[in-house]
């Protein structure tokens, strides 16, 4: 339970639950519906810019105060204190406001962001001294044995163990013969133990801590108290996690030191865990290759690092890119990039974009509405709720690696709107001759879907990261009181260039040509 005290006042007592799809019920209502007010990603952009120009007594900006053994490690934590730090208290203010002042105290059935973000405010950490520290003797153990055992010439970072998103680059990996070695997420002690007694080959990113090596000092003049109580906790915490990130570069610098390892290549990660073992490699003159997972949007601050200068954003040497539009675009949207660094290639995933064949539904329209993680997943609930009101036919497109039902749960829907979805499981051409118009707010899919030819539609939430596709003429905004009288140029797809936006190339060929470039530890050119 989080309590404060306030004196001579009432404090009210809340039971919080969080969904598994980041849906907050307080005392079992969602509180989107009756409690916070509408939130806007651009609050948090201010947030951040202020954050990260907060100076010290001698004037220097926060942003240029980590600079350690040649990096600044500021940028490392930029995709952190936007979605973690400063997003969750511009959606939970009211309710984080409160607690600051002693009004309120939350107990809760489970722990999501929200809890996270009091476990910041609070400035309280694992406790369990006895288990971490197993733990991290357990991720270093491993990491010494996969060092010293494999004769891989490739790291190959997967989000996750079981990643979904690069099934089919590790395929393809395999079909060409590449000798790699995985590098993935530690995971419980369990699973620690039993890959090490089967000696399987992984190699971990994280468990490192470090004492606070830098103790820095800003001025926090102007801000009301509880803004001030946010950004100082954000400011330990962020010298906590980057002396932690400095300590494990140099133990990935010395493990890589004896490993025939020639590259390092995965998904284009801008969370801070990624870059230790990034900045080691580029100690040891390792060649360190980002492939694009995602798209590249305005309003994503870590592919963006507004105010970050180029020579102090160190990521990986080259990244590839699904087509010339995205490297276009990633250049007109940040300045921290070189034209040469981005390579264009092949999209992490193969479609099918036949529009071939004869609908099943002829007398209803169709729209998809892709699953969304990140988004106001109850205001989109109402959008759906209204298209199955005027009596278009919602198809649903859950995520193949989070549980259907706690997907749906975070929409709130109604019952019976919940009974006349339409549940894809996997995007084909025979999906899509039913579909009319595909629907969303945050997911790639929906940039992905585009050759499909399609009409697209922004739904007006409070996240904006697809506005980019509206601003572009690409996509229409939609909002909740114009559903009613939509008319026929809502549900025409806009010209687009496919060849422009996903390269032609296969993921053979981009895999071979910009990753397995070594072969028997000489380099390979093509």
């Amino acid at each position: 339970m989080f309590k404060r005290t306030s004196s001579g006042k009432p404090v009210r007592r809340v039971r919080v639950r969080e969904g598994g799809t980041g849906i907050l019920y307080l005392n079992g209502s969602p509180v989107q519906e009756r409690f916070i007010p509408n939130y806007d990603l651009e609050n948090t952009r201010e947030l951040l810019q202020a954050f990260q120009e907060l100076k010290d007594s001698r004037g220097v900006s926060l942003k240029d105060n980590y600079w350690c053994q040649g990096d600044n490690w500021f940028p490392s934590m930029v995709s952190y204190l936007y979605w973690h730090a400063f997003f969750p208290y511009v959606k939970y203010k009211p309710l984080v406001d409160a607690f600051i002042d002693g009004h309120v105290e939350f107990e809760f059935d489970n722990q999501g962001a929200f809890y996270h973000l009091l476990m910041l405010v609070t400035g309280k950490r694992d406790s369990n001294a006895i288990k971490t520290a197993i733990f991290r003797s357990l991720v270093r153990l491993n990491n010494a044995l996969a060092a010293a055992r494999s004769n891989a010439n490739l790291m190959f970072f997967r989000f996750e163990l079981n990643d979904f998103r690069s099934v089919e680059i590790r395929r393809t990996l395999d079909e060409l013969g590449g000798n790699y070695l995985e590098v993935v997420p530690p995971g419980r002690i369990v699973n620690l133990l039993g890959y090490l007694v089967r000696r399987r080959p992984y190699y971990y990113y994280g468990g490192v801590s470090a004492r606070n090596c830098f103790n820095r000092r800003y001025d926090f003049t102007g801000l009301d108290r509880c803004l001030a109580t946010l950004f100082a906790r954000v400011v330990e915490n962020l010298e906590f996690t980057v002396s932690g990130y400095v300590k494990e570069t140099r133990k990935h610098s010395r493990r890589l030191k004896r490993t025939n390892i020639k590259t390092l290549y995965g998904f284009d990660d801008s969370n801070g865990y990624i870059f230790p073992l990034l900045y080691a490699c580029h100690r040891r003159n390792i060649k360190t290759v980002g492939h694009q997972h995602g798209a590249y949007v305005r309003r994503h601050a870590s592919y963006v690092m507004e105010g970050i200068a180029k020579e102090d954003f160190r990521w990986f040497d080259q990244i590839i890119v699904w087509g010339r539009y995205w490297k276009d675009h990633l250049m007109n949207i940040s300045n921290v990039y070189e034209p040469s660094t981005l390579l264009v290639g092949a999209n992490r995933n193969t479609l099918n974009y036949s529009n071939d064949g004869e609908r099943s539904y002829s007398r209803q329209r169709g729209v998809l509405i892709p699953y969304e993680f990140t988004t106001n997943t109850y205001k989109v609930g109402r959008y759906m709720e209204r298209l199955i009101e005027l009596g278009y036919r919602v198809y649903f497109k859950p995520r193949s690696d989070e549980a259907l039902e706690d997907q749906l749960e975070a929409y709130c829907l109604a019952p019976e709107a919940r009974q006349r979805l339409a549940i894809v499981e996997k995007i084909d051409a025979r999906v899509m001759r039913d579909i009319d118009v595909v629907a969303g707010t945050m997911t790639t899919l929906v940039y992905e879907l585009l050759p499909f030819r399609k009409a697209t539609w922004i739904f007006d939430v409070e996240y904006k990261h697809l506005e980019d596709l509206v601003e572009q003429g690409l996509a229409y905004k939609v909002r909740y009181e114009d559903l009613a009288t939509l008319d026929q140029r809502d549900f025409t797809a806009a010209e687009f260039y496919v060849d422009y936006m996903f390269a032609p190339e296969s993921l053979h060929e981009t895999l071979a040509k910009h990753v397995l470039t070594y072969e028997n530890g000489r380099e390979r050119h093509l």
